[in-house]
């Protein structure tokens, strides 16, 4: 019984809510020339509002999803490496928050 409460630990781990050593806060990123494209660096999310955006998606290795943003925006869960590519015609804010 002992194993099993050890294997549910290793998959079911609560994190340490009083270290706080890993958190960063979120950050605006400069937006760029439309097309812009952002590559996440690491396990992240981004929050993306406002601006004219024309079109948007969201690559993760060979696949390439159009994905549509709603005027009050929208989060996408980023792991390192996936790609957001927006076109637009006034510039969007971009939040990233680390994760």
């Amino acid at each position: 019984m002992a194993d099993q409460n050890v294997l549910a630990d290793m998959i079911f781990s609560v994190p340490d809510l009083a270290d706080s050593s890993g958190s960063q806060a979120p950050r605006t990123v400069t937006v760029g020339a439309s097309p812009f494209t952002y590559r996440a660096t690491s396990r992240q999310a981004i929050h993306i509002v406002g601006g004219t955006i024309s079109a948007a998606s969201y690559a993760r290795g060979a696949v390439v999803l159009t994905v549509g943003l709603l005027a009050g925006g929208e989060i996408f869960e980023m792991n390192a490496g996936d790609v957001m590519t927006i076109t637009y015609l006034t510039v969007p804010t971009i939040t990233v928050i680390p994760r």
